[in-house]
């Protein structure tokens, strides 16, 4: 069936995103604790860009597991906002046959639920199939926000996914978004890399407003040179890997040309083998909790790399992050909220936007520069809307404790 004939099959609903936010999952009472400023709710007007950010930890779920919905209804009780629904890498060729049929039944599921559910997208094989399954499908349900692009290549599939997510919009009578996934070996070898990256900005140049965010497939970046990073290390430590990462930030996050966001890479381990290198989580700042618990339970299903590891995007420039456990979850939305000095920092730069200069930062324990750390600035405020900003005496810790049941109860 083609997608512009079928129009008019589903009838346009508006958005029912603007009663979702971040750590909806914890009590008033807690929250309250915890921040100084709360996490806001996602706004109705919202931008794809914008929705990007909004995303933090995306579950991926692959689409052969016996209830998903019923699993996502659990998931989104314990604070995951966004999952994203495999039916590309998890299954089998022959399994691939029947992708639509089986899509087009996860739709009618999600529509028929009577449960909260996060943000979903569909990971589909073939741009094709968007068509297919949606032709196949009895109604577009709230709940799907868009869809994952494999393999997004300018030169081959490029075009073709953009104009599918166009035509699947139509269908549903609402904006619906894309993430396109980079993880061709012309994104890998340095001497093609450069001309992938430009085309893919000029080709999304003009399709800013359906476009949430860039993932990067860091398994099959380093699979091409015989790679795969443990779970005592990091993706940053794989130097092939962390140059790729660097440059689709380069070309794609940049501030002052309009960024879109750039989602943090999949952690891939959800289990811990006997440990080889030292422990990379810090003691102190568990020892001032009294939750050394805590601080052993992660380090036994190796989170405390997970950590390293989202410190690491944080650094580069980097938004959330595809898990595929829900332990991971609490852990990314913990290490994403805004410290109360991160906060005071950004909002004294903010102030003498106007004037420039330098600073002390209002902790006295950093120079400020006005106009250089400027875009950070404003990236923490983004970040704060967001996640929220945290009070003055409560840290990452404070929330993994009050979300212990919740998260830490899983490893």
């Amino acid at each position: 069936m083609s997608c512009t004939l079928a129009r008019s099959k589903f009838a346009a609903k508006p958005s029912s995103w603007a009663e979702v936010r971040h750590f909806n999952h914890l009590a008033d009472t807690a929250r309250d604790v915890l921040f100084g400023h709360q996490p806001q709710h996602i706004a109705s007007d919202v931008t794809a860009v914008e929705l990007g950010s909004w995303l933090g930890a995306t579950l991926y779920l692959p689409a052969a597991r016996p209830a998903v919905v019923d699993d996502l209804a659990r998931q989104r009780a314990r604070g995951v906002f966004a999952a994203v629904i495999d039916f590309e890498d998890s299954m089998t060729d022959s399994d691939a046959l029947y992708a639509r049929p089986r899509a087009a039944r996860l739709l009618a599921d999600l529509a028929a639920s009577k449960h909260e559910l996060p943000l979903v997208f569909l990971r589909l094989r073939n741009p094709s199939d968007i068509a297919g399954a949606l032709g196949l499908a009895d109604a577009v349900p709230q709940q799907l926000a868009g869809f994952a692009f494999p393999k997004f290549d300018p030169a081959t599939n490029g075009a073709a996914w953009l104009g599918e997510l166009s035509n699947a919009s139509a269908i549903a009578g609402r904006r619906l978004v894309g993430m396109p996934i980079l993880e061709s070996t012309a994104l890998a070898h340095i001497e093609t890399r450069r001309e992938f990256l430009l085309s893919i900005a000029r080709m999304l140049a003009r399709e800013r407003d359906s476009i949430a965010c860039i993932r990067v497939g860091v398994a099959d970046i380093a699979g091409v040179f015989g790679l795969r990073r443990s779970p005592d290390t990091t993706i940053y430590d794989i130097k092939v890997v962390a140059d790729v990462i660097g440059d689709v930030v380069n070309t794609f996050a940049r501030p002052a040309s309009g960024a879109i966001p750039v989602s943090g890479p999949v952690w891939e381990y959800f289990a811990k083998a006997e440990r080889v290198l030292k422990p990379r989580l810090r003691v102190t700042p568990f020892l001032d909790h009294h939750a050394t618990g805590i601080r052993e339970s992660m380090m036994r299903s190796g989170l405390d790399a997970l950590l390293s590891e989202i410190a690491m995007d944080r650094l580069n420039g980097l938004w959330g992050k595809t898990v595929i456990h829900p332990s991971h979850v609490g852990v990314v939305h913990a290490f994403s909220v805004v410290s109360h000095e991160e906060h005071q920092d950004a909002m004294s730069i903010i102030e003498r936007e106007s004037d420039g200069g330098v600073l002390a930062s209002p902790a006295g324990n950093k120079m400020n520069e006005v106009r250089p750390h400027m875009a950070w600035a404003r990236g923490i405020l983004q970040r704060a809307r967001v996640f929220g900003v945290l009070r003055p005496a409560v840290d990452f810790v404070d929330l993994l404790m009050e979300a212990d049941e919740l998260t830490v109860a899983q490893l």
